[in-house]
């Protein structure tokens, strides 16, 4: 239950542009909780960072993740990278993807 109360504060902070406070939430989700971070939650934070126009910090996320990015967290990578005209990462989400 309280995996998916995260994956909604973090869809909350997505869809709002709450980048510190997204950032602050992923954090305490396993710092001060004990939850591992699903690949949702991981997606969710870079979708969050690519809207905000922070692609490498979204790159670096991806690069850190603990598992093999999926298909929607490419894609969400390579909206930020369309949207903020990153043309280098977008072809690296592309290749990937």
């Amino acid at each position: 239950m309280v995996v998916k109360t995260f994956l909604g504060i973090h869809c909350a902070c997505v869809h709002g542009g709450l980048v510190s406070e997204g950032k602050e939430y992923f954090r305490r989700m396993s710092e001060e909780f004990g939850i591992t971070p699903l690949i949702q939650h991981h997606g969710c934070m870079v979708d969050l960072f690519g809207r905000a126009g922070l692609i490498q910090e979204a790159r670096n996320l991806v690069n850190s993740m603990p598992m093999d990015p999926d298909v929607p967290v490419w894609g969400a990578l390579l909206s930020g990278s369309r949207m903020h005209g990153n043309i280098e990462t977008r072809e690296i989400a592309l290749i990937e993807n």
